[in-house]
């Protein structure tokens, strides 16, 4: 599943005047801040620890995440893997649920997780 979350970065334009004044390292710094407190809020919501990694592709820097959380169809524990990046005031998941732990589940996760580009 995608989901794309507005306003991300509070008050964005304000944003995108003084970003003009920062170094790449104060940039980095600013956006990870976002990114990581995105992954954590996702961590907190599901109660676990989970894995967090930074990513980028292109320009857009992200988190990969990796956790567990309880299928609400189930009711059992299972993986998730989520792909989140900042693209200006948006903040884009792509997100897989398993609904089970099978090879199959592994491929279609792998493919779907890859096909993530940038035009």
């Amino acid at each position: 599943m995608v989901l794309i979350q507005r306003n991300a970065i509070p008050n964005y334009p304000e944003y995108v005047k003084a970003k003009q004044k920062w170094t790449a390292s104060e940039i980095e710094k600013v956006e990870s801040s976002f990114l990581d407190n995105i992954a954590k809020g996702k961590l907190e919501y599901t109660g676990n620890q989970g894995v967090v990694t930074p990513i980028k592709i292109g320009g857009y820097r992200g988190r990969n995440i990796e956790y567990s959380a309880i299928n609400p169809a189930t009711g059992e524990r299972g993986k998730r893997f989520t792909k989140v990046f900042l693209v200006r005031d948006k903040a884009i998941n792509f997100d897989v649920w398993f609904l089970n732990d099978s090879q199959t589940a592994i491929r279609e996760k792998d493919k779907f997780l890859n096909s993530i580009q940038v035009q």
